[in-house]
């Protein structure tokens, strides 16, 4: 299982990852999409999956001409857990796309990719659902350790990078797109800058806005009535 949450910090671009830039020219490529579509439209035709899955077993063939870099992209409907757990609540799929590539070692690799979609939020006046469009993307080093584990976080030290780690060649990158997209999405949203949010029966003004006029002239002070209390003030007391 992941860590928390939180635990995830995107690394540094590739721009800043010597190890990354050592296989950037010319790798031996298999792009993998789940479903055929449209060239010129972006994830269109795909049918939504509950995992990312990719298989890496020919990225741990070291024999000369094996190939150093897999590559998929799909739809992804993460699982009601894996929502509930980061309390996320979506208008639609997710898109993703997911590289891993090997950096020259035995079994040290680098993954990188991207995941938009669009999350609901409440608006914080009106609490009425409001949709986000959420695009983040991310690059960790992985190193394959043969076990029953799947992907998870190693745990470091403050001092040193942090690492994917996973002991399958199938590899469900489903939990942590799902992560990482619930790290971009804000704590709160706004349906409009001009909401005028609910009234103290939870009235929505928004779709009652002649409440919210009475409600504004209720409100508004007598420009007489602070004179009106400092004259007061001035009486004697009998």
């Amino acid at each position: 299982m992941f860590q928390p949450m939180l635990s995830f910090r995107p690394a540094p671009n590739s721009d800043h990852c010597p190890q990354a830039r050592m296989t950037m020219s010319r790798p031996q490529r298999r792009a993998t999409n789940l479903t055929h579509h449209e060239a010129a439209i972006y994830f269109t035709g795909m049918q939504s999956r509950r995992d990312a899955t990719l298989n890496l077993a020919s990225l741990l063939h070291h024999a000369p001409g094996s190939e150093s870099e897999v590559e998929a992209e799909g739809l992804l409907t993460p699982s009601d857990e894996l929502l509930e757990a980061d309390g996320l609540l979506l208008d639609g799929p997710l898109e993703w796309r997911v590289r891993v590539f090997n950096t020259g070692g035995d079994d040290d690799f680098v993954v990188d990719g991207e995941v938009r979609g669009t999350a609901v939020l409440d608006c914080r006046r009106c609490l009425t659902r409001v949709p986000v469009e959420i695009e983040t993307d991310f690059i960790y080093p992985m190193t394959y350790r043969p076990s029953v584990l799947t992907l998870k976080l190693d745990e470091l030290d403050d001092e040193e990078e942090e690492r994917l780690l996973f002991g399958n060649p199938t590899v469900d990158f489903a939990q942590l797109l799902t992560q990482l997209f619930a790290i971009e999405a804000p704590l709160t949203a706004l349906c409009k800058q001009d909401c005028l949010g609910l009234d103290e029966e939870g009235v929505n003004l928004n779709e009652h806005p002649e409440l919210a006029k009475e409600r504004a002239k209720q409100e508004t002070p007598s420009p007489f009535a602070a004179l009106s209390d400092a004259l007061k003030d001035l009486e004697p007391n009998s």
